[in-house]
């Protein structure tokens, strides 16, 4: 597995020592904006379990793993302004609908 590729899958899932580790190496700088869209997109993808007869949604990757890798990404040059060439999103559209107000700020700073 390439190291873009690597870094893509532990920003997925949050990941926030493995996404270090990898930011070490020589990333190129469109894997370190793909990878930050997907973290980002953990904010709206929820799991459903059954909790004492209830079913609830959960989310598989805890919103302050999303933040730190945001965050580590961030500070090792992904470009918040950059867009997936699928579906033209932003990492600021992928937050503004799950209205994250400190990562929506840390994507403007």
């Amino acid at each position: 597995m390439s190291t873009g590729a690597a870094l893509f899958k532990a920003a997925g899932r949050g990941d926030v020592r493995r996404v270090t580790a990898l930011l070490g190496k020589q990333i190129k700088s469109p894997d370190k904006d793909s990878a930050m869209l997907e973290a980002l997109s953990g904010l709206s993808f929820f799991k459903q379990k059954v909790v004492e007869g209830k079913l609830v949604q959960y989310r598989p990757v805890p919103v302050e793993d999303i933040k730190s890798t945001v965050r580590l990404l961030l500070k090792a040059g992904a470009n918040p302004n950059a867009s997936d060439s699928h579906q033209a999103l932003t990492p600021l559209s992928c937050v503004a609908g799950d209205g994250d107000l400190p990562i929506i700020r840390m994507l403007l700073d």
